[in-house]
């Protein structure tokens, strides 16, 4: 084995229990990591999780310092990412992770030169990485490796080979050995993405909600338009990746996309386009008379396009953001000088691996060598060019009402020839079951508290992208004969600065209600009221649930509430 592998396997198995694993395409893959002390983490986190049904035991609240645009290697290591792998253990969330995705106002900045000795002066590799760079190379950080700095250390990355590249799917749980082979024994990663920085160059709460509910809109879409690969003369931010673009031009034409090699720094006047590799330190979309399609990703590769401390207007180096707010899905930059060293940046094949279906965070992370200094920002969801199929399923019983043991036998229609691959069965985000091709899925539901559940069956198709279709259906657990049922005093729409809860059920028991699994409160006996803070809750559409715990548990339908922002 690679001895880099065998270095930091370890690790990762201290801090993550090994389980079955699945692809990164579906929300039940993402850990959403939000900022309570941050109204903007808060909002942002409420958007995405209600615009992509994000499961509630899939988000965290990690307090930080919400200005705070650095923070040193051993904060980041014992203070971020170890309580994080920890959550993601401690709720049975393991086998299924496959993104760790910030909500906005973490730091975009890991410093590790507490921890690694730096080169005096200017270095190449300085030890000083993105948040999500960081996180993807998680095993580096909790084995205290300098190779975190290492231009070849993802093996996740698709090498091209005599121009050709191969996309598949990934699987955060199965180690990757040199040239994209899974391997037990190989590096394990985490992709990551933050969903947007609201401060210094960053986006406001709106701009950052609309290109994420633009992005999310784009899914299955299979957008018209295309690819520029933009040749900026003989500068080095340009040619960096030049010998790359002819090769990746060819592939996507081999997939049906237009895809052109043109001179000049943005693409000027298209009114469709899908994607863009450029490479220069002011690349502004605003003025180009271009228009981005919903889903595409802009790629500029200069010094400070993840460095997003403020600007004056009109002065320094394009910030990724500036994209983003122009429509893009996803855009990155490097957080300190790369020295235009293209295995920090995304080859040219990031659309390539995008055109055949994989997700945005995939693409990105098979197209990047040494992703450590790269921010990656946008919806790592994403999937304009995945085309799912129609899962069908009929319960037993009536009225989605189930009890004691079920088998499910879901049906799959694929608009083509691919077939599935293997099914998978959630429980309220939790995988409970799995099964090769068509095989039926059994649940035991008096294993589940009594009330009612998001029930999801996930079919993977059997290609190498391993694309997801989902059924998915609230259905009510009815072993026994309580209830418990929580709502709003003066509705779901909340203005004030305060939401008053009712609780009431039919057992004199302590109730406990909570937001995206975070604890609000409890009620004692039958019935009773919490008053909540808004701000605690953030604005935006916010998902309420009680449950009370013991030998018999007991869950309510989630309340829904849209919470005002402060005005």
């Amino acid at each position: 084995m690679n001895r880099l592998c065998t270095a930091l396997v370890t690790a990762a198995t201290l801090c993550l229990a090994q389980q079955a694993t699945r692809a990164g395409g579906g929300p039940e893959n993402v850990f959403l990591i939000v900022n309570p002390n941050s109204a903007d983490s808060l909002e942002i986190a409420n958007e995405y999780v209600a615009m992509r049904g994000i499961p509630t035991g899939n988000v965290f609240y990690l307090p930080w310092a919400p200005q705070a645009w650095r923070t040193m290697g051993a904060d980041f290591r014992d203070k971020m990412l170890k309580p994080i792998l920890q959550e993601i253990d401690k709720r049975k969330l393991a086998g299924q992770i496959d993104n760790l995705v910030y909500s906005s106002n973490f730091p975009w900045q890991i410093d590790f030169r507490d921890l690694h000795v730096a080169k005096e002066g200017r270095s190449p590799d300085i030890p000083v990485a993105s948040l999500t760079g960081a996180s993807y190379l998680y095993q580096f950080v909790l084995s205290n490796d300098r190779r975190i700095a290492a231009l070849n250390n993802n093996f996740y990355f698709a090498q091209a080979t005599a121009g050709v590249t191969k996309s598949q799917a990934f699987h955060g749980r199965v180690g990757w050995s040199p040239a994209a082979k899974p391997d037990d024994k190989g590096i394990h990663y985490l992709m990551s993405t933050v969903l947007g920085v609201t401060t210094g160059a960053g986006t406001t709460v709106d701009e950052t909600v609309h290109y994420l509910r633009r992005a999310a809109n784009a899914d299955g879409t299979r957008p018209q338009g295309g690819f520029y690969y933009m040749v900026n003369g003989k500068n080095p931010r340009s040619t960096a990746r030049h010998d790359g673009f002819a090769a990746a031009v060819a592939e996507l034409e081999a997939l049906g996309q237009n895809a052109v090699i043109v001179n000049g720094i943005v693409p000027k006047g298209q009114r469709a386009v899908l994607g863009i590799t450029c490479g220069a330190p002011q690349a502004p979309l605003a003025g180009s008379n271009s228009t981005l399609q919903p889903g595409a990703l802009v790629d500029n590769l200069t010094s400070a396009g993840g460095q997003l401390t403020a600007r004056k207007n009109g002065t320094g180096q394009t910030p990724l953001t500036d994209y983003l707010k122009y429509g893009a899905a996803g855009a990155s930059g490097t957080v300190v000088e790369p020295f235009a060293i293209r295995q920090k940046f995304p080859s040219p094949d990031l659309h390539v691996h995008y055109a055949r279906g994989c997700c945005l965070s995939e693409s990105f992370y098979q197209a990047v060598q040494g992703p450590y200094q790269l921010l990656i920002a946008g919806d790592p969801l994403c999937q304009p060019w995945a085309v799912p199929g129609e899962v069908s399923l009929t319960l037993p019983g009536l009225g989605g009402m189930i009890d004691g043991v079920i088998t499910l036998a879901p049906q799959v229609a694929y608009p083509d020839l691919r077939a599935v691959g293997h099914l998978e069965l959630f429980v309220d985000g939790v995988r409970v079951a799995a099964g090769r091709g068509l095989a039926p899925l059994t649940l035991d539901t008096t294993k589940l508290p009594d009330g009612p559940h998001q029930l999801t069956v996930v079919a993977v198709d059997n290609t190498p992208i391993e694309v997801q279709s989902r059924w998915s259906q609230e259905v009510i657990v009815k072993n026994g004969s309580d209830a418990l049922q929580v709502t709003a005093a003066g509705g779901p729409r909340i203005t004030g600065d305060e939401a008053v809860l009712a609780v009431a059920g039919t057992r004199d028991a302590e109730t406990i209600v909570t937001h995206n699994g975070r604890e609000l409160g409890r009620v004692t006996g039958r019935e009773g009221q919490l008053r909540i803070k808004t701000s605690l809750l953030g604005p935006g559409p916010v998902q309420i649930e009680a449950r009370i715990e013991g030998d018999e548990p007991l869950v309510s339908r989630p309340l829904h509430l849209q919470i005002a922002r402060e005005r």
